[in-house]
Parts: structure tokens; sequence; C-alpha cells
């Protein structure tokens, strides 16, 4: 469980582009690692199908 809090942090702090170890001390501290990241939330996700949502051919 540890290690996978240590791997959320380090993704965090990644994506601010912040490489050093204060960085990822402040994540852990703030639990900023338990929030997920932007990329996680849209995974998976598409556009629902709409007959008012046009596709690539109309432009």
């Amino acid at each position: 469980m540890r290690i996978i809090i240590l791997i959320n942090a380090c993704r965090w702090a990644e994506s601010y582009g912040l490489y050093n170890y204060p960085a990822i001390e402040s994540i852990l501290i703030n639990h900023q690692d338990e929030v997920p990241l932007e990329e996680d939330i849209t995974e998976g996700k598409s556009t629902p199908s709409h007959k008012n949502i046009r596709g690539k051919r109309i432009l």
C-alpha cells in the first residue's frame, strides 16, 4: 500500500515538472496523492453518442 502512495505522489510531482524530494514530501504531507490526476479522470471516457454531435467528416 505504501508503494502505491509513493507512486501516486511521484506521478503528481512529475505532472508539475517537480523532480525533488521536498516536492514529493509536500505532496505526501498534504495528501495530494489521494486526489486523482486529470489524466486518470478523463481516461476511458469518450464523447457520448448523440445525433447533434458532429464527427470528423463534417469539418
